[in-house]
């Protein structure tokens, strides 16, 4: 039998909810959504407690709260990983993005581009061959020492001038869908993955950049925007077409975010064209703007996963903040928004 997580007076209402209930608190702040009700529910106030902290922050540092109210704008970058087809975003905040009675703060994107990181040379004229870099590839499939390399000029070179105070990195999986093989690509966008962590960790701890990397799984991205659209696991082709058609619809009807600078507006310009035949003769003569990789393609998937990535996120902050600042009464309007058809919230009385 499963115990009742012990809960500070503050979050004892979790207990009075249904599984399903919780499961809409879970999604809308970022927790898991899975498992027991006791599971659940110290899924949530685990990270409404002043101690969830997911940064590369020392020790010491991870008692604070997590998200702080600040003098200066928040700049996030969200990373889609990848090697041939890595996707980032670059948004700011101003520093009242956390009040609750702002409820009208709408992030700005100033970069949101596309990277093919064997190409993403130090020199912005310099172009690398195709062949020369299929045999690079080839040659240091498993080279830690070229993944280190390559993850240092990624971030000295695009990331870190941006300033960012918080950098949001996709998190990896070994295996996809529940396969037995474990794909050689796999493991080399894992290994890329751990080099930009350590490299980061390192710049930290050396006082070269102040900041918070913050792993985020696509699953909790993907269950907090297309729960309502009955998307399952295996039809992931779906999935990326309802999030290419999402963000396609955030830029059309303006809402969620607002773009601004040349780079990215390129970007947006690409990313909203209907028409495949005309997208497929224009992108190769834009994608020296658009991204650093000169690939013959772009990965529109790639593009909407960082953004969306990044909204999510910035949405789970403020839902807490909500939570935290208005509790019960917040809770209450979103299983209402959920489940209009119930005039008020059913309880139960065991967990």
């Amino acid at each position: 039998m499963a115990r009742t997580p012990l809960l500070s007076r503050q979050w004892s209402f979790l207990r009075t909810l249904k599984a399903k209930e919780l499961i809409t608190i879970a999604r809308a702040i970022g927790a898991n959504t899975t498992g027991t009700k006791p599971a659940l529910i110290s899924n949530i106030e685990t990270q409404l407690s002043p101690a969830d902290k997911t940064s590369l922050k020392s020790v010491e540092k991870r008692n604070q709260k997590p998200i702080q109210q600040r003098k200066d704008d928040y700049s996030i970058i969200s990373i889609d990983m990848g090697i041939r087809n890595l996707a980032y975003c670059h948004f700011t905040l101003p520093p009242t993005w956390l009040q609750s009675t702002n409820e009208t703060v709408k992030p700005v994107i100033n970069r949101w581009d596309r990277i093919d990181v064997f190409r993403n040379s130090d020199k912005d004229d310099e172009k690398v061959p195709d062949n020369v870099v299929a045999r690079e590839e080839d040659k240091h499939s498993f080279s830690p020492s070229l993944y280190a390399a390559h993850a240092y000029t990624l971030l000295t070179n695009t990331i870190l001038p941006l300033q960012p105070t918080h950098v949001l990195i996709e998190r990896q999986r070994f295996r996809s869908l529940g396969a037995s093989a474990v794909q050689e690509w796999t493991l080399r966008v894992n290994m890329f993955e751990a080099m930009l962590y350590a490299t980061l960790q390192t710049l930290s701890s050396a006082g070269l950049w102040e900041g918070e990397v913050v792993p985020v799984l696509p699953s909790k991205v993907a269950k907090y925007w297309i729960a309502d659209k009955g998307v399952t696991r295996v039809e992931s082709s779906n999935t990326k077409k309802i999030k290419i058609g999402m963000v396609r619809d955030m830029i059309d009807k303006e809402w969620g975010f607002q773009v601004e600078g040349e780079q990215a507006l390129t970007t947006v310009d690409l990313f909203t064209r209907k028409s495949r035949v005309k997208r497929r003769s224009s992108v190769g003569n834009k994608l020296g703007k658009v991204g650093s990789g000169k690939s013959p393609a772009m990965k529109f998937d790639d593009l909407a996963d960082c953004v969306l990535q990044g909204l999510a996120w910035m949405r789970w902050e403020k839902n807490k903040q909500l939570v935290r600042e208005k509790g019960e009464k917040v809770v209450d309007s979103w299983i209402k928004e959920e489940n209009p058809e119930n005039k008020s919230r059913s309880r139960s009385t065991k967990i």
